[in-house]
């Protein structure tokens, strides 16, 4: 019983460990958003409108995570990740619509590592859901 009663504990500790683990990266990647807010509203007016969603949704996902285990912020949180990863990639690469490539910056790379944490994080928990059954 004692087992049982470990095993039980250690499971719950880790899934605060993940929530506060995605609830830090994705409010470091609200104030990552927020310090280049300016940056892209001044190169192309429709990019500073697109910063303000992430801005304003990792900030919602991190309070969300932080209160407690939210599937609706674990599915957000997974989708602007990606979403954000997927535009800052193709800012590197092709350029967005009206403005050159730009280029690899640290502040970038830590974004796409920190939206690596949240959707690891997330899928780690539809995996602990599916093995519950």
């Amino acid at each position: 019983m004692a087992f049982g009663a470990m095993s039980w504990r250690h499971d719950i500790a880790k899934r605060a460990r993940s929530r506060l683990a995605a609830a830090v990266a994705a409010l470091a990647l609200s104030a990552i958003d927020a310090d280049r807010f300016a940056w892209a509203a001044r190169q192309a007016p429709y990019l500073g409108v697109l910063f303000l969603v992430p801005i304003a949704t990792f900030g919602w996902v991190a309070i969300q995570l932080a209160l407690g285990d939210n599937g609706a912020a674990w599915s957000v949180g997974a989708a602007i990740a990606c979403a954000t990863a997927l535009a800052y990639l193709l800012s590197t690469t092709d350029g967005l619509p009206g403005l050159d490539p730009q280029h690899w910056t640290l502040l970038g790379g830590t974004g796409l590592a920190l939206e690596g944490v949240v959707v690891a994080s997330a899928f780690a928990q539809v995996l602990r859901r599916v093995e519950e059954g």
